[in-house]
């Protein structure tokens, strides 16, 4: 009998790291970018751009609506972004369409308080506890 609840955990354990690995490919923090920066890169200067766009991609039987949690140089939780859908105009590979949220930066915290160092966004579907995507991350200096 006891082999048998053994055998259980450990499928149950199983199909729930399946289900999450699932979950973790339905969106994808694509990069980050300013339209006060030149060119697309993961460093921004403060004191230089008035706010980040981050892209994400989604795939078909992803739900929405999606969020984007921002987390400062220490770890802590900066903002709780909500992407906005942009269609996707070429839709291959079951591309559902590409979602935008801007993080502003001239005259916040991150400008007033010097909140430099490596940053991170990490993609949730909205009242999840687990991320949907891998985390990206990027660079914020004076």
């Amino acid at each position: 009998m006891w082999n048998l609840a053994l055998v259980l955990a450990v499928a149950a354990e199983a199909a729930s790291s399946e289900a999450l690995a699932s979950r973790r490919a339905t969106c994808t923090v694509l990069g980050v970018a300013s339209p006060q920066a030149s060119e697309t890169r993961r460093q921004f200067s403060a004191t230089r751009v008035i706010d980040l766009e981050f892209v994400l991609s989604t795939r078909r039987g992803a739900a929405l609506p999606l969020a984007l949690k921002v987390f400062t140089p220490n770890g802590y939780l900066y903002e709780t972004l909500l992407p906005q859908l942009v269609p996707s105009s070429q839709g291959r590979g079951g591309e559902r369409g590409r979602l935008t949220a801007r993080l502003p930066v001239a005259g916040t915290a991150i400008l007033t308080s010097s909140l430099y160092g490596r940053w991170s966004v990490v993609p949730y579907l909205q009242g999840d506890v687990d991320a949907c995507g891998p985390p990206l991350a990027f660079w914020i200096g004076p």
